[in-house]
């Protein structure tokens, strides 16, 4: 596990992250111009947990995944310590009803010491086998958001620093 951590490391930076485009509620989301490049992370902050035995002996039998239950965790990981840097995100809303209020701007943000516990499952659909992410939990202790936007600016900063401790809890 210690030299695939290492290598997921060493590459993470590297990793392309896919724009989020939303639709909720009659208004749409987007943030563009995501980035793994600021990311940091030391290996010895991770732990990597198997739920029983070897991944062969539980979910392989004769190169076939065996029927492990559909909901089966495969592999679970704890990070802590986990500090991020995200520089000029691009975001955007547009409410589609009454007033059809609309902004865009860019945000920095930045997160210390983070914490977050994944658990990847191994499922099967139809004769293939997928990976799924089963469960998420992500903690916050230090998360700053500061945005820059010709007409919200001042609003939406001072918004953020309201409701911090309510995003955190969100996130």
């Amino acid at each position: 596990t210690k030299a695939a951590l290492d290598f997921f490391l060493t590459h993470l930076p590297a990793m392309p992250v896919r724009d989020v485009d939303i639709d909720k509620d009659g208004v749409s989301y987007s943030l563009r111009n995501l980035n793994l490049a600021n990311f940091q992370l030391a290996p010895t902050d991770v732990d990597v947990d198997l739920p029983f035995g070897t991944i062969e002996e539980n979910f392989f039998t004769e190169g076939q995944l065996s029927t492990a239950p559909s909901d089966a965790w495969l592999l679970g990981l704890k990070v802590r310590s986990l500090s991020a840097r995200f520089d000029k995100v691009e975001w955007k809303f547009k409410q589609q009803y009454f007033p059809y209020l609309e902004g865009s701007g860019f945000a920095d943000v930045v997160v210390e010491d983070a914490a977050m516990r994944v658990e990847v499952a191994a499922r099967r659909r139809n004769t293939d086998p997928t990976f799924t992410v089963s469960a998420c939990d992500v903690a916050l202790p230090s998360f700053e958001v500061t945005v820059e936007s010709e007409t919200f600016g001042w609003l939406l900063n001072t918004l953020s620093s309201v409701f911090r401790d309510h995003v955190r809890s969100y996130v």
